[in-house]
């Protein structure tokens, strides 16, 4: 059912607004209630919600991996974050490190 999965942690507020620009529909999001999403007949747009829900699954899935990747290079050694290495400084304050 497509209420569960929009409950689902991969979304992040980007792929909120996409779903939003995509509805046309300009929801506030600490406001937004089930009638509100209820409202834009999720059946007619099953395919363009399942969309968003698949791109944001996708990408914490890869957020999953790399963070995997850095902890184990960091576990070996092989990685040290002087916060000086563009992305993989953003992992150290995500307290992947």
């Amino acid at each position: 059912m497509l209420i569960v999965e929009l409950k689902s942690e991969a979304l992040k507020e980007r792929h909120w607004k996409t779903l939003m620009r995509k509805l046309h529909v300009n929801w506030v999001l600490s406001d937004l209630n089930l009638g509100q999403v209820w409202d834009v007949d999720l059946q007619k747009n099953e395919m363009i919600v399942k969309d968003v829900i698949l791109v944001a699954q996708g990408e914490m899935a890869l957020e999953e991996f790399l963070k995997q990747v850095i902890l184990s290079f960091y576990s070996q050694n092989l990685f040290k974050c002087h916060c000086s290495l563009g992305l993989f400084c953003s992992f150290c304050h995500m307290n992947v490190l």
